[in-house]
C-alpha cells in the first residue's frame, strides 16, 4: 500500500523491520538496540542468590524495620476500638487519656520506623545497583555507555 506522499506501508518478511530501514546504515539503530545481552534464567538465579547472600544483613535490617513498623500500625486501630468502648461506658476519663496517649505514641513509633525503614531501603537498593553496574560488561563507573562494549 503507497501513501500519498509516495511512503510504503508495506512492511518486509520479518513483521518487526520495514524494507526501507537498514540496520547497517540507519544511525537511529546502533548495535545496542539490535542486539541486547539477556541472560538465562538459571544464571539470573544463581547471580540474585549471591547478592542475597552479600547482602543478607542490610536486607534482614530493611524486613525487621518494615516488619516493626506494620506492628506499630495495628497498635493505633486496636486502641481506637478500645477507647470508643471505654467511651461508651462511661470509664474514668484516666483511662481515656491513657488509651489516647498510647494512640500518639504508635503513631510517632510508626513513623520512625517507617522512615528508617525506607531509608535502610534506598540505601540497600542503591548499593545493589552500584554493584550490578559495576559488574555490568557495558557500563562504565559513571554510569554512561562504553563505545567498546557494542560488537
Amino acid at each position: 500500500m503507497s501513501l500519498s506522499n509516495g511512503a510504503s506501508t508495506d512492511q518486509g518478511s520479518d513483521p518487526g523491520t520495514y524494507p526501507d530501514t537498514d540496520p547497517d546504515t540507519d544511525p537511529a539503530l546502533d548495535a545496542v538496540s539490535r542486539t541486547l545481552p539477556v541472560a538465562d534464567p538459571g544464571s539470573v538465579r544463581a547471580h540474585t542468590r549471591a547478592l542475597l547472600r552479600r547482602h543478607r544483613r542490610s536486607i534482614a535490617v530493611v524486613v525487621v524495620l518494615h516488619a516493626g513498623a506494620a506492628v506499630a500500625s495495628l497498635v493505633a486501630p486496636r486502641s481506637i476500638g478500645q477507647l470508643v468502648d471505654e467511651i461508651s461506658s462511661g470509664r474514668s476519663l484516666d483511662r481515656v487519656n491513657q488509651l489516647a496517649l498510647a494512640i500518639a505514641a504508635a503513631v510517632v513509633v510508626q513513623t520512625i520506623l517507617t522512615w528508617f525503614a525506607r531509608r535502610a531501603s534506598f540505601v540497600m537498593g542503591e548499593t545493589i545497583f552500584a554493584e550490578l553496574r559495576e559488574e555490568s560488561p557495558g557500563w562504565s563507573a559513571s554510569g554512561s555507555r562504553r563505545s567498546s562494549w557494542a560488537p
